[in-house]
Order: C-alpha cells, then structure tokens, then sequence
C-alpha cells in the first residue's frame, strides 16, 4: 500500500481543521506517524497488549470483549473485578468494580449504554463511559434466594426492544429486565429441577445445562448455548424455548461455546470439544465450528485438528465468518449460502498458554479477542482494517470538524472545545495510491450508524 496516498489523504483532512496552533502542527506530526505505522501493518501481524496489573499477582481472567459505539475496544476481566477498554489515543483504561462481584458479559444498547453482567452479585449494571462508575443496577436474582439460590448471569444481549438478556451459567435459566420498566421475566431450562438451589456462584453442578452464552438475531430470537448438553436454544419473541441437539461431531462432550448468526440468516456456533488425544502426546481437537439452519433445523458440522474452538464472530464481508483455537491460531471461513467455500487459518506469536475466549470485530475492521490465561487483548490485522478518523457535528454553528489523530479527539472531548457528539469514521487505504473516505451505514457490532471500510477494495 502506498504511503503517499495516506499522506494526500492527511493532508486534506487538516486543511479543513479550525485549530492551527503549535500544539495542533505537533499533532499532525504524530497524525503523519500514525497513518504510516497503519500502512506498514501486513494481513494477519498480530499485536499482543498486556493488560495485566501488577497487583493482579499471578491471577489472570480477561473474558469478554467488544466493540463500543464510541470507537473504543471493551473488556471485562472476571476474576479482578475489573473492566477496561482500549482508547482512540493509544491508552489502556482500567475500571474497579465492587469487590467480589465477578464482571462477565458486555453489550452496548443501541442508545450507547454500556452493560455488564456482574456474575456473583446477580446483577446488570450500566457503567458510566466517562469514568466506569455503575449507574444503573438491575437485579435479576430469584424473588427468594435463600430457598431458590443463586442465578449466576454470565452471557449478555440486547434485544431489539432494549431489553438486557443474561444466561444463567450456573442456576439453568435464562432471562431478561427491561430497564425502561424494571419488568423481569425468566426462563428455566429442563434441567433446572435436577440441580435447584445452587447456592455457590463458582459451582457448575454436573448435572447442569450451564448456559453461558445468549445472541439475537435479526427476527428478535434469544439464542444461546449450553455447555453441559450439546445443545443450543432458541426463545422465540412469544416466549417459547425450542432445544436442538447439536450433530456431527465425534464426542460425547461438545462443551459449546458461542453462538451468533452469521451471513444468510444461518446461525454459527463454537464446539470445544473434550480434546481427548487420539494418539499420546499428540492433541485432536474433537470441536470446531458449525452452522444451523433454522428453517430445516439441521446442522453442517466443520470439525477441526488444532486446539479446543472457542469465540465466533461476523467478519468485515458479509461472506466471512472468524472463529479462534484456544492456544494456536484465528481461522476465517469464507460462506455462502451453501455453507464454507474456503478457510484460512492465521497463527499466533507463541506468549505461552492463552485460552483464548472471546473475538469481536474492531472498530478499525481488524480482529480484536482475548487470551484469559495471559490477560492479554490481541488485534489480528485483516485485509479490511481501516485506519479511524472522527467526527464532530457542532449543531448550534453547523460547524463540522474532521480529525485523524487520537490526540485530537481527546481534546475536542472536553468542554471547553466546544464540540460534542463524537462520531467514529474510517478511512481505507486502497492498493493505489489513494485513500477512499467510506460510506456511512448501520453497524450491526456497536448497534450504530457508523462509518465503515469499504467493501470493493
């Protein structure tokens, strides 16, 4: 990729900035850094950031991750009682919670409204995006917890009429709180009688479903997985659970992970598997990935030969679906509406163990996941990443200011600048020797109307 268009490109956008002071050339020096640290990156380099305290010890639990409407990159670390992001100017920000209460699931509502499951309080709460300071807490504990036990929400979603979902990863049931309302309504899994109560948030009973994850898809249906029985779910918008028994796989221990749904309608979900070595000191993933169609209700199984499967997400294209090994490698599927068409797998550099966990879409395009062994955040370089600009709309002077340098946008967020309503937008480098501003449209990851790459290069 060529480094002149990117600066041409630079140039344009400063020519159109209100501020011209020492402060701001000194940033364009930078902003000239940056475009070409963003053109020398190659598809697939891998970019590891610790995110590991030394206060942590040798405790380490980096669990979900995802891509805010703001153009910041979100976690949650479970065991540290803590949630962090990635900011647009280079900066690693940590946020305590209450001791104890265990942070687990992340979503933002299509309002902006950041969301986290706190696991062993049973509770959502909503977090301040100024300063991480819980807002809002709904409860979603069982009316009598001293004779129903605990509930245990892990997984998270949003559904299209703003109401918080959670999975009951250790109670089997499934749930949603309006926060408009307070309305509650919960759902128990079959095997819910067989382990009721359960009074420890860290016990999974093994008779237990366990769900641990929940989706929706673009009808409003609650999907999730059940660790413990080879099944995913679907609660329909009527209320109803339909159980499918996952197929095409060569075990007995499927031990589900993820579920999302992808190109066509078709939903994706990540089997672990028990990774039982076929052949001693040699490991055989009996997981992978697989699609379900719900109109047929059948499944196309892709079993896999590296590590146990784990988080799954829709790429940049429409055609692609990315899903991660545990330990070696991110893989991308490129689909149709006949199932894979091709897969290509990117290695890792070797940190040591990883169990990797969680993967979304960035807000550069690039491939963001988590290695909860490591504590440790990774971006994987796609060939659709796009380097961030940002917006602002000033709607009392109809001013409109356009930055490509993080050190801007931290400035203009100030009050005294006078500017408000950020706006992430992107660029994208062509193979040429220019640099096409992209077509805003509806971002199904942050729930927004941002600006994106584009698609033809």
């Amino acid at each position: 990729m060529d480094i002149t268009g990117l600066i041409a490109a630079f140039g344009w956008i400063t020519s159109n900035h209100h501020h011209r002071s020492e402060q701001g050339l000194l940033g364009r020096c930078k902003g000239l850094r940056i475009f070409f640290d963003v053109s020398q990156r190659s598809i697939g380099d891998v970019a590891d950031y610790n995110v590991h305290l030394p206060t942590d010890g040798d405790l380490y639990d980096t669990h979900e991750i995802y891509a805010g409407p703001d153009g910041m990159v979100y976690f949650t670390q479970r065991m540290h009682d803590r949630v962090g992001r990635f900011t647009l100017d280079g900066r690693v920000e940590f946020f305590d919670l209450p001791d104890g209460s265990r942070p687990h699931g992340l979503r933002f509502s299509p309002t902006g409204g950041w969301y986290i499951t706190l696991e062993n309080f049973d509770e959502i709460v909503e977090l301040s995006k100024e300063d991480g300071s819980i807002v809002a807490t709904y409860s979603v504990a069982f009316d009598d917890p001293q004779i129903q036990g605990i509930v245990g929400p892990h997984g998270l979603a949003i559904d299209q009429q703003n109401r918080l979902w959670y999975a009951g990863r250790t109670s089997d049931v499934l749930g949603w709180v309006d926060p408009e309302t307070g309305e509650h309504r919960r759902f128990e899994l079959p095997t819910r009688p067989e382990i009721a109560p359960n009074f420890d948030h860290e016990l999974v009973k093994p008779e237990a479903s366990a769900p641990i994850y929940v989706d929706i898809d673009d009808d409003d249906n609650a999907w999730f997985v059940n660790l413990q029985t080879n099944q995913i779910a679907r609660i329909d918008p009527q209320g109803q659970m339909r159980l499918f028994e996952i197929e095409g796989f060569d075990t007995d221990n499927t031990r589900l992970i993820n579920v999302f749904q992808g190109p066509d309608g078709f939903i994706w979900v990540t089997i672990e598997g028990d990774n039982s070595p076929a052949v001693e000191n040699t490991q055989q993933s009996l997981g992978g990935i697989a699609r379900f169609d719900p109109t047929t209700e059948t499944f196309e199984a892709y079993p896999q030969k590296l590590s146990k499967g784990a988080g799954v997400v829709l790429g940049v294209k429409d055609s692609s679906v990315w899903f991660q090994y545990q330990e070696e490698a991110l893989v991308r599927l490129t689909v149709d509406d006949s199932g894979r068409t091709d897969q290509q797998t990117f290695p890792l550099p070797d940190i040591g163990k990883r169990v990797m966990h969680r993967i979304a879409q960035g807000p550069d395009s690039n491939m963001w996941f988590t290695s909860l062994a490591a504590d440790v955040v990774s971006r994987l370089v796609t060939d659709q990443q796009g380097l961030p600009v940002y917006g602002f709309d000033q709607t009392q002077t109809g001013d409109q200011y356009l930055s490509a340098l993080p050190m801007e946008w931290t400035h203009l967020l100030q009050p005294e600048s006078g500017y408000d309503s950020p706006d992430p937008l992107f660029l994208s480098p062509s193979a040429g020797d220019e640099v096409i501003a992209t077509s805003r449209l509806w971002d199904r990851l942050t729930g927004q109307t941002v600006w994106t790459i584009d698609n033809r290069l």
